[in-house]
């Protein structure tokens, strides 16, 4: 048995939006302390000299803290429990647990009814029987990265959602442009700037009754002169409007005000998804010289190599720069994990691993 849990105090906490309970008990099972605060500073404050005073009182060297993940209610508590210098000198250790975790370790209590002073025991108890397995908590690594990345996961949802929804008063406007084949689509990107104007601005007669040389220096001009074949971009272009269905005149202005408004709505979006991928990208120092390490690695590295090999064959455009990212990646992953478990690298272990 680690001695260390000994002279441990197990602090549960029940978490809501409004009120936290508290729940400490020591190896033997005893209550230290049981009191609810309201979830906002000042209260966690007192928490916490209450915590560091039953410390003392009990002799307790050592504290663990268990609080279940609840929505975004259980961050301030837990950022300001793991980050509070009072609970240092104990080494404090905050544990932010799945629910589903205490559930059915909750299952061991049968007779136990589910209030927050029972929940908050549980939690402390989880602790103190050493039913946890996972890292503690560390806010100020994983905040921020965190945030990030359910940003741009909701703005990559909201984009797919405008876009599937726009498509359905395309498909009023355009009908052949909405069920053509990916071979008949006059433009590469249904949301790109040279379609946005055409989708948005024309009707299938006004394509239809545009001469061929018009439509050409139209779309040269919005697509700023990247189209190597534009005659057969008219050609697809003009093909869909001739076999689109036609809408009463009267239609056509409701119909382009929804379109320019979804097209507006996703523009801002990705703006918006631009910023957010801007400040995920990190140090650009760093990433260069990680770049350059890589680079230089994969000669010397078998299973770098192999990687690298793997990731460049996968596409056919810009394969050298994906496959020296994805390799830096790999990079930056083997250098934390050698780190976190402090060890040396080795290609014996690599070889056993892969064999």
């Amino acid at each position: 048995m680690n001695k260390d849990v000994l002279s441990t105090l197990f602090v549960g906490i029940d978490v809501s939006s409004s009120s936290n309970y508290f729940c400490a008990i020591n190896f033997e099972g005893k209550h230290i302390l049981d009191f609810s605060i309201t979830n906002d500073l000042p209260s966690s404050e007192i928490a916490v000299e209450r915590i560091f005073n039953a410390l003392q009182e009990n002799d307790l060297k050592f504290v663990t803290l268990v609080l279940e993940s609840t929505n975004i209610f259980s961050f301030h508590i837990a950022n300001f429990l793991a980050s509070n210098n009072s609970l240092f000198n104990f080494n404090s250790k905050v544990f932010v647990i799945n629910p589903k975790e205490s559930s059915n370790f909750r299952k061991t209590y049968s007779d136990m009814d589910k209030t927050d002073p029972q929940d908050a025991f549980v939690l402390a108890d989880m602790a103190r029987c050493g039913r946890i397995n996972q890292q503690p908590y560390k806010a100020s690594q994983l905040f921020a990265l965190q945030r990030l990345t359910r940003q741009r996961f909701h703005l990559v949802k909201t984009i797919m959602r405008e876009k599937t929804y726009m498509m359905s008063n395309i498909y009023l406007k355009f009908s052949s442009l909405y069920i053509a084949k990916k071979e008949d689509e006059p433009f590469s990107d249904m949301f790109g700037n040279t379609s946005r104007s055409i989708i948005a601005d024309f009707t299938p007669d006004d394509i239809v009754n545009m001469s061929d040389e018009d439509m050409i220096n139209f779309i040269m001009e919005k697509g700023k002169s990247r189209f190597s074949n534009p005659e057969e971009n008219v050609k697809l272009l003009k093909k869909i409007a001739r076999d689109s269905y036609r809408l009463d005149k009267v239609a056509y202005d409701p119909i382009n005000v929804a379109i320019s408004s979804s097209f507006n709505t996703i523009k801002a979006l990705e703006d918006n998804l631009k910023v957010i991928d801007k400040a995920k990208t990190g140090n650009k120092y760093l990433r260069y010289y990680l770049i350059e390490a890589v680079s230089s690695l994969k000669n010397h590295s078998k299973d770098f190599n192999e990687f690298y090999t793997c990731k460049y064959n996968e596409v056919s455009r810009g394969a050298h720069k994906r496959a020296l990212a994805l390799s830096a990646r790999k990079l930056v992953r083997l250098i934390f994990g050698l780190l976190h478990h402090n060890q040396l690298y080795s290609t014996t272990k690599l070889d056993n691993r892969n064999n």
